[in-house]
């Protein structure tokens, strides 16, 4: 049984702002191993004055972004939370020899270069926190939005408490918001809004590319009516920082599952699936496993994400090792699934310009042909 250190202090600190220049002197000059160690001893150096140093992508804004982030002070419980980490992950990386599922942005050597553990939920490939242009401002928009329009109450019943290095904004009138929080309650309530999913009777809900789960905290903490939210992935360390966070956030273990595929999974009664930025950096090849996966699971809905990137999100374009692209919409078709909508990440002009990472939701319906 797994014996936890106590939380992460909820005493939140701006991070040194001209870390970003020690970040680059390091990208330059050293591999990324000795670069990870080196931090490491600078975090333990200057862990007295409660900030901490994590490397971040942000161009020529670097001063602008950092400045807004913040994270826990780095304690000594740090060290055992890593180890936590570590046995999860080292036990799914044992498993390994079960996927069968190709991958491209997510090779091993990839993640455990850009992931900084145990914060993993700062910026990283995971969630784009100090990217795409996400400011102060920006969050505070996407807040108000999101709170206007929160049906199912999940600003309520889902709080962000800011473990593990995610970016937070203080709203004086609410308290920490994240852009894990606000995204998840925006899909949870546009999924209610256009196929009512509190009202779904044992509701399943297949979460592919789950990252650490960030969607299933929510999900579970909100919605009465989920009988399961399945987390799946084909990146061990994914999945043994989904098991770590889904068990650190003493969730309901018989509301959630997480596993590679292939397993043999019986249909459920009421099912949906979302792949939320995922799609987007897989090859069609996994891609086509997934849509295959889901129909055989007779998924009555899809919601797909994709990136935003040039396009705006209006594309469905899958990610090849060598970088190419592909659009993998047909796939859905064949498969029998019909494009119900493609829809703004936000109903509000202005907010779908300035809001957190604005893209497009693309909802899939099994078409009644298909099922006959």
């Amino acid at each position: 049984m797994d014996t936890w250190p106590s939380r992460l202090d909820s005493n939140w600190e701006i991070t040194l702002c001209y870390k970003n220049l020690i970040i680059q002197v390091l990208n330059s000059i050293m591999i990324w191993k000795i670069k990870s160690i080196f931090i490491q001893l600078i975090n333990t150096m200057i862990s007295p004055f409660d900030v901490l140093l994590i490397p971040v992508q942000a161009k020529n804004k670097a001063k602008r972004i950092i400045n807004r982030m913040s994270f826990p002070k780095l304690k000594k419980g740090s060290s055992a939370y890593i180890d936590q980490i570590l046995r999860h992950i080292n036990r799914w990386e044992r498993r390994k020899v079960e996927i069968q599922i190709p991958t491209s942005m997510w090779r091993v050597k990839k993640l455990y270069k850009r992931l900084n553990l145990p914060h993993f939920r700062s910026d990283n490939q995971y969630i784009y926190q100090t990217r795409d242009n996400n400011t102060p401002d920006s969050t505070v928009l996407t807040y108000k939005y999101v709170a206007n329009n929160d049906k199912l109450c999940v600003l309520v019943r889902s709080k962000e408490t800011g473990e593990f290095g995610s970016e937070i904004v203080r709203i004086p009138t609410y308290g920490l918001v994240s852009r894990d929080l606000l995204d998840s309650a925006n899909e949870l309530n546009f999924l209610e809004n256009v196929i009512g999913l509190s009202k779904i009777v044992n509701l399943t809900i297949f979460d592919i590319g789950a990252g650490y789960g960030r969607l299933a905290v929510h999900s579970i903490a909100t919605l009465e009516n989920i009988e399961k939210h399945v987390c799946l992935d084909a990146v061990p360390g994914s999945l043994g920082i989904c098991e770590f966070y889904l068990k650190y956030k003493q969730l309901n273990p018989e509301k959630y599952h997480i596993s590679f595929l292939p397993e043999d999974y019986l249909p459920p009664k009421n099912s949906i699936a979302v792949a939320i930025h995922s799609f987007s950096e897989m090859p069609l090849e996994s891609v086509l496993y997934w849509i295959e996966f889901l129909k055989k699971m007779e998924v009555d809905w899809i919601l797909i994400v994709p990136n935003r990137e040039k396009h705006k999100g209006k594309k469905l374009l899958a990610t090849e090792v060598n970088g190419s692209r592909t659009d993998y919409s047909g796939m859905l078709l064949k498969n029998g699934y019909e494009n119900y909508g493609i829809f703004p990440k936000y109903n509000d002009p202005d907010i779908q310009e300035f809001g957190i990472s604005p893209t497009m939701y693309h909802l899939y319906k099994k078409s009644i042909k298909k099922s006959l």
